[in-house]
Formats: C-alpha cells, structure tokens, sequence
C-alpha cells in the first residue's frame, strides 16, 4: 500500500511538459522544453530568454565541459582516466549548431533540452541527455543521464521524452573548470523523488567567453581568426568595453 501511495503522488505531481522542435535526427535531437503543473514544486521559473550567442561561442562553451569516470567504473586496482571534454567534436559541431538557434528563440518559461544516442553493442546504446537554460549571468547545465546504458526500449523511450528525467545511477563526474560551479542538487520536478540527485554546471558564460580570447586561456580547436569574431560579438553586445575590444584584439593580431 505505501509503495502504491508513493507511485500515485509521484504521478501526481508529475509535470506537463510542452514541446517545441529545434532539430530531431534519429538518434538525437535539441528541442524546448516547457514544464508547468505541480512537478514544478510551485515555481514559475523565468530565465534570461532569449539570448543571442552564435556557433562558435557555444562551441567554445561545450569544449569546457569536461568529465571524468567514477572510480566505481573501474576494476579494483585499475587507474581512473583523465577528464576529458564531455562531447565529442561531431555531438559538439550539432549541438552549437542548434543551442544557438534554440536560444536566440527561447521563451523565458522554456529550458532547452538535449538528447544524444550513441550505439554501444547489439542491443544497447549510451544515452546523453539533459538542457540549458540562462539566469541572470550564468548559464546552466543539468546533466541527467550520461553514457547511460540502455537496452530496453521503454526506458530509451522515457528519456527520448523527458530528457531531463534521470534512467538510472551516474558513472562519470563533471569537473568543474575556470568560471563555473558545480552543484549536485535534488530536483524533485526532474526526478520525481526526493532522494535522486543530478549534477547542475553553472556557468558565468560571459566571463569564459571573455577569457578565451584574451591570449592567456586558449580555447580548445580555436583559431585566431575565431577568437577576433567571438571577441568582435562580445563588444557588440556590451560584454566587454570598447577599450578591452581593442586591447584584447591588437593582442592576439600579433600573433598573426
């Protein structure tokens, strides 16, 4: 009976989720997500949406979310790997593709949510799943499911249409780099329990975009060319000065 109980108030307060397409492939896809009803927890969420960052911007964002396998992964007396970039160079090119076409039409009530297949061996495939969104100054990330392995249908399913929704255990951590935090926080209207926890990235975006293009932090599969076009966006927008423009621009032309 209380096992019952709890199944039908988690069903309760489960969120309707509205859905708008940004792209949809087969095996992936980056959509808005709307959330409202009591999975909310009460809270009319309103982020800084929309936001004009282009391809190159959010490409430069991704190649800064890094992870690194748990040391429950490995066998006992083997090494942990090194952190690496969380998406590989083709999931990134897709995803600053249409991150920046999501958020530059997203509504204030609308997350912008991921999901990435990958196939692992007959039968099973590794899950990425997850969205955005924007407050204030700072990009946010919430990783639901990552590299999960999925062989049953139902469960890819779920995830296909709630990608938020965490399937199962996490193997891998994310490790928080210059200019972001990394909270591990309950989401009940995520999660639909009180106890499951997913990581969230908070990023001052503004701040990392800034410093990628100073001369002192490079930005991973950047060109100088790239650089002067993302530095020329930030003055255009007012993140950075005038004077910063210049400074910054005069430093990396000498390098040409």
């Amino acid at each position: 009976m209380v096992v019952l109980g709890t199944i039908a108030l988690s069903s309760c307060s489960r969120p309707y989720l509205f859905m708008r397409t940004i792209n949809e492939e087969e095996s992936r896809y980056v959509r808005f997500q709307a959330r409202y009803g009591e999975g909310q927890d009460g809270v009319a969420l309103k982020f800084a949406h929309p936001v004009a960052l282009g391809e190159l911007e959010w490409a430069h964002l991704l190649d800064n979310i890094i992870i690194q396998e748990q040391q429950k992964l490995l066998a006992l007396g083997g090494t942990r790997s090194a952190p690496r970039p969380a998406f590989g160079v083709d999931e990134k090119r897709y995803l600053a593709k249409h991150l920046a076409e999501g958020f530059q039409k997203a509504r204030p009530d609308e997350w912008v949510v991921f999901y990435l297949s990958h196939p692992r061996e007959p039968g099973v495939v590794e899950i990425d799943s997850g969205g955005f969104f924007i407050d204030g100054e700072r990009l946010h990330l919430i990783v639901a499911n990552y590299r999960q392995p999925v062989s049953m249908a139902f469960i890819r399913e779920q995830i296909w249409n709630d990608p938020l929704r965490p399937a199962g255990d996490s193997f891998y951590d994310v490790i928080p780099q210059s200019y972001q935090v990394l909270q591990t926080v309950r989401r009940k209207d995520l999660t639909q329990s009180l106890l499951k926890q997913v990581p969230e990235l908070s990023i001052d975006y503004s701040a990392q975009l800034n410093d990628d293009v100073n001369g002192d932090g490079e930005a991973v599969g950047s060109s100088i060319e790239d650089r002067l076009r993302i530095l020329k966006r930030l003055r255009d927008r007012d993140l950075i000065s005038e004077e910063q423009f210049r400074m910054k621009q005069a430093r990396l032309l000498e390098r040409l």
